[in-house]
């Protein structure tokens, strides 16, 4: 955006006992953030991304800006309740105002944005904007540290690597070695796996496990677009495949997300309902995203799936 006249919109100051104030001020043109240890004014046009993260469990709703500092640094910015009060309401209301038309990332395509919900509970548990395909807009510094996660998480440094994952993820790895577990007897098989597989036979029945892998396959191939290895139109094409199975396979996004998480059970054996796990963190965010009146599971999930990109 160009501004003839930068307008302050309204200003935020949150007093601090023993410290420095922190106190925010929106312009039409950018903001300024000061607080005990740096001030900026940042303008628009070095503003990466701004997105709202949801709570869930022991974590607060945060206003999240990512910017570009003076020095050309990306940095994050997240304000939460407890740093600005009230306030994080009122900057709620300035985004959807003011400031999320001046955004041209956000996805506008109702089949990206089924894609986005599909992998909504990694994207939370990730600090990712689900209004951007893949959760980041894709700068150099967020193309480094995709790429870093992926090559160490995923063992992907390639082209040719990234379409040996996606194979995998697409014959159902995971599921098939469900299955597999399931024969097994008590006696010779993993304990917890064992009552894991049955619960899942009793839930999900013929379905499995098999979420587990394509909605992975949904943000791996989103990763590989931010990473630089796929074009975006190659990432989209892989996601668009994956998500008309999980169309055929599944009823809404609450029996996929079940599957999902009964996945993620089976691969890090970790109970859903443990204490301080990463499983129930993502339990916790599924159940979060249930409940969002205008969430990314308020879609249809049976919507009809387009190619348009």
């Amino acid at each position: 955006m160009v501004s003839v006249i930068s307008k302050e919109i309204f200003k935020l100051e949150r007093k601090r006992f023993f410290k420095k104030p922190i106190i925010f001020i929106a312009y039409n043109d950018g903001f300024y953030f000061q607080n005990p240890r740096s001030s900026e004014k940042v303008n628009f046009e070095n503003i990466i991304n701004i997105f709202i993260a949801e709570p869930y469990r022991l974590c607060e709703k945060r206003f999240v800006i990512l910017f570009k500092s003076a020095d050309g640094e990306e940095w994050r910015l997240d304000l939460t309740k407890s740093l600005l009060g009230r306030g994080v309401e009122k900057l709620e209301k300035l985004f959807e105002q003011e400031w999320r038309p001046l955004l041209s990332n956000k996805e506008t395509s109702e089949t990206i944005k089924w894609f986005n919900a599909a992998y909504a509970i990694f994207a939370v548990a990730t600090w990712r904007d689900l209004g951007v395909f893949g959760g980041l807009v894709p700068t150099e510094g967020a193309k480094e540290d995709e790429f870093s996660i992926l090559a160490a998480d995923w063992g992907i440094e390639s082209r040719e690597e990234a379409d040996e994952v996606m194979e995998l993820l697409f014959s159902g790895k995971t599921n098939v070695q469900y299955i597999e577990e399931l024969k097994k007897s008590k006696e010779v098989a993993d304990p917890f796996r064992y009552e894991l597989c049955h619960v899942i036979k009793e839930k999900m029945g013929d379905k499995g496990v098999l979420a587990w892998d394509l909605v992975r396959l949904i943000h791996v191939a989103s990763m590989c677009y931010i990473a630089g290895i796929y074009t975006k139109e190659e990432a989209l094409d892989l996601c668009l495949q994956a998500a008309e199975i999980l169309q055929r396979v599944y009823s809404s996004f609450d029996e996929m997300g079940q599957s999902y998480l009964l996945g993620y059970s089976f691969w890090s054996k970790e109970d859903l309902n443990g204490k301080t796990n990463d499983a129930r963190e993502r339990k916790d965010i599924h159940e979060m995203l249930l409940k969002l009146e205008n969430g990314p599971y308020s879609l249809d999930f049976h919507l009809p799936l387009k190619k348009d990109w």
